[in-house]
């Protein structure tokens, strides 16, 4: 699993894009219509040259997750919206 010590980020996952990078119906990567990408739906205009200077590609399901971890790294869960269902209860952040 790509979250095995992390509940928060898989459930996540589960919530931006059902844990899949693409569309089962074409085989494209998931993207949204806001600009996220992906099986964390990273928002291409906000990390793209981040990602670059990192050497992954979001369009690729691994690297896709090691951006997020990176992203989690710098704004913490809060930087996806759906944190809020996944987040601990009791939990402020």
């Amino acid at each position: 699993m790509v979250f095995p010590n992390d509940p928060i980020m898989l459930c996540i996952a589960q919530k931006e894009s059902g844990t899949a990078q693409f569309r089962p119906s074409t085989g494209k990567v998931i993207v949204s219509p806001t600009g996220d990408y992906g099986v964390m739906q990273i928002n291409k205009k906000s990390w793209s040259k981040t990602a670059e200077l990192l050497g992954y590609d979001i369009n690729k399901p691994l690297d896709n997750i090691q951006m997020a971890k990176h992203i989690k790294s710098v704004q913490g869960y809060s930087a996806w919206t759906t944190y809020k269902f996944c987040k601990p209860s009791g939990s402020s952040g």
